[in-house]
């Protein structure tokens, strides 16, 4: 990708507590997605070591490969009963708003509604009809929850069944059971939102970038110290060739008169 590969700076990422991208803007999260998918490429085919495409001699295995890929992606949308409709957007990234406009983290009933809504006027597929019936299905059972003043009933889960080992729908890939455990065990009063903890970062940064202009601007004071200061000496014994300096009085930062004139003949 040439916006990526031919940027001069690196652009910062933002990671929610589950370590998944969410910011710091939707277009930097999606332009990251795309890239690692250029990095997840198959490297037999397109090989770093040949920059010309004339001299690829894959390129029927690779139009191959391509079509049989298309088929099965096809075929595997095809069976997908309730796909999303997020395209590029992160859940992640859906997550993080949604627990900005409530404050608190959404269920998964509420992302489910979130990943799969449709715009006003759009045309569905047959596939969406079961997927508003499920919504509508959820939307029952939390009613009767609050009616009933039960919130030990999970209506995703009533409705969509049991988690598959391995995995928790949606929350990507890289997100397990293990892992919302330990969140949900380590949260509590004390806990840094999102917000919190980006601040806390970017004021960090600040910080390590004073620290080293600060650092920096010192050692050019100490350098324009003794070209002066070696300058003064040097017309002194011009004037006067019987002149003696004490090389003690003229110590910089640890460095002897004959240290520090050396070093800047050698600087010149």
């Amino acid at each position: 990708m040439q916006s990526v590969h031919g940027r001069s700076e690196r652009k910062l990422i933002i990671l929610s507590d589950l370590n998944q991208p969410i910011g710091p803007t939707d277009e930097t999260v999606k332009e990251l997605g795309s890239f690692l998918g250029t990095l997840a490429r198959n490297s037999t085919f397109c090989p770093l070591n040949i920059h010309n495409w004339k001299k690829l001699n894959t390129k029927e295995d690779m139009w191959k490969y391509i079509k049989q890929t298309s088929k099965t992606n096809t075929e595997n949308r095809k069976k997908l009963k309730n796909p999303h409709t997020a395209g590029k957007t992160g859940f992640a990234t859906i997550r993080e708003k949604k627990r900005k406009e409530t404050s608190e983290d959404p269920s998964s009933k509420d992302m489910f509604v979130a990943t799969r809504s449709r715009k006003t006027g759009r045309v569905c597929k047959e596939s969406y009809e079961d997927t508003m019936h499920k919504i509508a299905e959820m939307e029952q059972i939390q009613t009767q929850e609050i009616e009933d003043d039960n919130q030990s009933v999970d209506a995703f889960a009533t409705v969509m069944g049991p988690e598959h080992p391995g995995r928790v729908r949606l929350y990507e890939r890289g997100v397990t059971k293990t892992i919302l455990k330990q969140k949900s065990g380590n949260s509590g009063p004390s806990s840094k939102t999102t917000d919190e903890i980006m601040q806390q970062e970017l004021e960090e940064m600040e910080e390590k970038m004073q620290q080293r202009l600060q650092k920096k601007f010192e050692e050019q004071q100490e350098t324009w110290r003794q070209h002066i200061t070696l300058n003064v000496v040097a017309q002194l014994r011009h004037l006067n060739p019987d002149l003696r300096v004490d090389p003690n009085m003229l110590t910089f930062s640890g460095c002897s008169l004959g240290e520090a004139s050396s070093t800047q003949q050698a600087a010149i």
